[in-house]
């Protein structure tokens, strides 16, 4: 079986188009729909549904998709143990962070850089479900998210992150606390509560995310309704909102000192409610070697367990 087909297989069941999927294989259209037909012809089944245009996978593309993944990740398993035993670690590390996980993830990325310097790092932003769901179908690495609902995902495991902070805090700009005597009260305490902040006007991550959802928990058990104005999955956009003094925002603890340096803001702790504990979250087998020198990595420095967690 051709490796190079089978490549472009999967590239095409991601994006489900053959122009996009040649595209992002950079193959001419012809060369990735030829290499899928002599796949075809090899197996001896219909892999694709086709007319001009892409439908869908068979039965028999479905269940090669599955292998496929885990195939491919051997290979480039491979490829990284030669690699390393000759020339120097060197390939892509494809890691994944959820917004406002209690962990800063870009000095560690720093410092394997400067351990791996051929290594390119590739950081995405998903939902917690959408980082479990890329583990088990092999589309990253690796993970830092939160750690409670891994139990969907008996393939994955995760490691402990040793100084995680998981205390929350209210951002504001300084002249969002001159409208009022509502807004005055965050000049006047370092920490507040959540019936504190309750009738301010508030910028909050979207209901889809799993940190918005465990403010909404906490909310629903003491009884408390946010005078939400302003809703969005961006954290950039949930920052500017606070700039422009639309409202304040609820972020974790590790977020709310790097905006403020960063943006001239100012924050309270919130004393009533932590969030969800952060881990790396892993695949329990097929591990590339890039991903087991970040672990690695980590381990020596004791900034996550030994062993997985529990």
């Amino acid at each position: 079986m051709n490796i190079q087909h089978l490549h472009y297989f999967v590239v095409l069941a991601e994006h489900k188009h053959f122009a996009r999927a040649a595209q992002a294989c950079h193959v001419t259209q012809p060369t990735l729909s030829a290499g899928i037909a002599k796949l075809e012809q090899e197996l001896q089944v219909q892999l694709v549904l086709r007319d001009k245009q892409f439908i869908g996978l068979t039965d028999f593309g479905t269940q090669l998709l599955n292998s496929a993944d885990k195939i491919l990740a051997e290979q480039r398993n491979l490829k990284q143990q030669i690699q390393l035993a000759t020339t120097g670690l060197s390939g892509q590390l494809k890691l994944a962070v959820v917004p406002q996980c209690s962990v800063e993830i870009m000095p560690k990325i720093k410092l394997f850089q400067q351990l791996y310097p051929q290594v390119r790092v590739q950081l995405h932003v998903m939902t917690n479900k959408q980082i479990c769901t890329a583990l088990k179908e092999n589309a990253i690495e690796l993970g830092v998210g939160f750690t409670d609902e891994l139990f969907h995902f008996p393939q994955l495991q995760s490691f402990k992150f040793s100084n995680c902070q998981r205390q929350l805090a209210i951002v504001y700009h300084q002249s969002f606390t001159k409208e009022g005597p509502k807004q005055a009260v965050l000049t006047q305490s370092k920490s507040l509560t959540l019936t504190d902040i309750k009738n301010m006007p508030m910028c909050l991550l979207s209901q889809t995310m799993q940190f918005r959802q465990t403010i909404d928990r906490e909310l629903e058990h003491l009884g408390i309704d946010l005078n939400c104005v302003f809703e969005t999955e961006s954290l950039h956009h949930l920052i500017n909102a606070v700039v422009h003094c639309i409202g304040v925002a609820i972020v974790s603890l590790n977020s709310a000192k790097t905006i403020c340096d960063a943006n001239s803001l100012n924050y309270c702790v919130l004393q009533d409610i932590t969030i969800n504990e952060t881990g790396l979250i892993t695949r329990r087998k097929h591990q590339t070697v890039i991903a087991e020198k970040f672990i690695e990595m980590l381990q020596i420095r004791k900034e996550i367990g030994s062993e997985p967690a529990k």
